[in-house]
C-alpha cells in the first residue's frame, strides 16, 4: 500500500494559520497544549525503547470538532515501510493526548515555538514499536 502519496495530500490540504497567527509561542503562552496553535505540518524523528536509532515521523495536525479536539495522522517511516495511524486528540493535563485502539496512547508536549516532543506506549501492533519517544518541528 502506498501511503506516502496521501500524507502529500494531506500536508497540501492541512491548514496553515491557526488561532494565534500559526505562531507556538502564542499556544505555550496561552497554554501549554492549545489545540488550535498546533494545527498544521511537523516533521522530525522517533525512537523506540530500548533502541535509540532515529527514524523520520511526519504529523499532521487538524481541527476536530469541538475545541480542545484536534485529528492527528502520524506517519512512522522504518526501512522500507510506513506505518500511519490517524487519531482523534484531547487536550488532557497541558498535552494532547491520542488514545490506541489496545489502550496505549500518543502523547505530544509543546517544547517551545518550533518543537514538539512526544512518547507513545501500549502500541500492541498499531504502531511499528510498542513504546519510544519523538521530537518535531514545524514543516509549515
Amino acid at each position: 500500500m502506498h501511503r506516502m502519496p496521501i500524507l502529500v495530500l494531506m500536508l497540501i490540504m492541512a491548514p496553515c494559520g491557526t488561532a494565534h497567527g500559526g505562531d507556538v509561542r502564542a499556544a505555550a503562552r496561552s497554554g501549554p497544549a492549545d489545540a488550535a496553535a498546533l494545527v498544521g505540518a511537523w516533521t522530525g524523528q522517533w525512537t523506540a525503547a530500548p533502541d535509540s536509532r532515529p527514524r523520520p515521523l511526519e504529523m499532521i495536525l487538524t481541527r476536530g470538532r469541538s475545541d480542545g479536539v484536534v485529528v492527528g495522522q502520524f506517519t512512522f517511516l522504518t526501512t522500507g515501510h510506513a506505518w500511519t495511524a490517524r487519531r482523534e486528540g484531547v487536550v488532557v493535563d497541558g498535552a494532547v493526548r491520542f488514545e490506541l485502539p489496545a489502550g496505549g496512547a500518543i502523547v505530544v508536549r509543546v517544547i517551545d515555538a518550533d518543537r514538539l516532543t512526544g512518547e507513545f506506549t501500549g502500541a500492541q501492533g498499531a504502531l511499528p514499536a510498542e513504546r519510544g519517544s519523538f521530537e518535531l518541528s514545524r514543516a509549515r
